[in-house]
């Protein structure tokens, strides 16, 4: 019985101390009254929590100041942003993209391979050769690497990456913990990780693939085996969708119709050239200038469709537009415009297009270690 209390009293400590940094990250510099009033504590015990906290280096004093009352002065602490480390790890289909992380998600380093073709596992072990010699001088701050993948994840296996069992090798080679995750549900913790009270929204990724997500009350919607819910790999149902996915391994899905390879074959075959540098965005952006909006009417009209379908079926009103495309405001625009059009369950002015995805993207495999750390400390 002794025992399972100190087991007991220990969780709750750690679940304590998992909230001050949770909330020092979400608002900053406090005091340690505001923060025990705040999380509901005690001030007593704050205090021996905060002074733990700060003999690990994981807090720091920043000095007193004086309130609104005359005289009344308080302490502020805050998290010590340079006392750990986070990694995160992209693997996307022709780039890879790694950074470095302090606690309060501050880039402190950040490297891009690209490529032609996917990696192969030569080539990621010269990565990996790269980033253990960069981390060498701070691998005992490191909290782990977050690593990002695109489709579905089993067991621990990156189904559709080219490099599979890449948890596996990372983890024995850098010796770190490491966490696995699809990148859109990556993306959308590192939306939730900026925005304290966004609880409820649909994400919607389009660039140069499709992603959803869903998030109900402050949580991601999963279906089993913790898969997220999205319908970038539903089936059509239409005539001659008869495109492969290289990510589902099937035909005639909602990606297949509208990935940005796809699209750009159809400008190609109409006769536009693509210029070798030019992205896929940049060529798909210039030539629909000239062409006019056929060949994207059509794939936003497949991606109205289907965001129309999810939010009957799972209500929440407010949706966030992501990626490179949606960024561009000519084509968010009229995707806001598809959506007036259709009957929808999501209000205009519920419709927004994701606030520095560049970045946001960029961190999220750094965001799910930071995350961890928070909330399993």
């Amino acid at each position: 019985m002794g025992k399972g209390r100190g087991l007991n009293m220990e969780t709750v400590r750690s679940s304590n101390i998992g909230a001050v940094l949770s909330y020092l990250n979400t608002y900053g510099a406090s005091s340690r009254k505001k923060i025990a009033e705040d999380l509901k504590l005690t001030t007593a015990t704050l205090t021996i929590l905060t002074s733990d906290l700060i003999k690990e280096g994981l807090l720091v004093e920043l000095g007193e100041v004086t309130e609104n009352k005359v005289g009344r002065k308080k302490i502020l602490i805050d998290i010590n942003e340079k006392s750990r480390f986070c990694l995160g790890l992209e693997i996307q289909k022709r780039k890879i993209i790694f950074i470095i992380t302090d606690l309060k998600a501050n880039i402190i380093f950040e490297k891009e391979w690209s490529r032609e073709k996917s990696f192969d596992i030569e080539e990621f072990n010269k990565i990996l050769d790269f980033i253990e010699n960069e981390i060498k001088e701070i691998k005992e701050k490191i909290l782990g690497m977050g690593i990002l993948v695109q489709g579905e994840i089993e067991n621990k296996i990156a189904i559709s990456s080219p490099i599979p069992n890449i948890l596996e090798i990372v983890e024995k080679r850098l010796e770190i913990k490491c966490l696995l995750e699809n990148n859109m549900k990556g993306l959308v913790l590192s939306e939730m990780h900026f925005k304290e009270n966004h609880r409820n929204f649909w994400v919607l990724k389009y660039g140069p693939g499709v992603g959803t997500s869903v998030v109900l009350d402050g949580k991601i919607l999963q279906g089993t085996e913790n898969k997220p819910i999205e319908f970038g790999h539903a089936p059509l149902f239409r005539k001659n969708s008869n495109n492969y996915c290289s990510i589902c391994k099937k035909s005639g899905c909602v990606e297949s119709e509208v990935h940005f390879d796809h699209v750009v074959k159809k400008f190609i075959d109409l006769g536009y050239e693509k210029n070798e540098e030019e992205t896929d965005f940049d060529f798909v952006n210039r030539v629909s200038k000239k062409s006019g909006m056929e060949i994207l009417n059509n794939v936003l009209d497949i991606l109205s469709d289907y965001i129309i379908l999810a939010s009957w079926i799972v209500p929440v009103d407010e949706l966030i537009l992501s990626g490179r495309f949606f960024s561009e405001e000519r084509f968010f625009k009229a995707f806001k415009n598809k959506l007036k059009n259709k009957p929808s369950n999501i209000k205009q002015e519920n419709i927004s297009c994701m606030k520095d995805y560049s970045y946001k993207r960029k961190i999220a495999g750094a965001i799910l270690i930071l995350e961890d750390f928070f909330n399993n400390y």
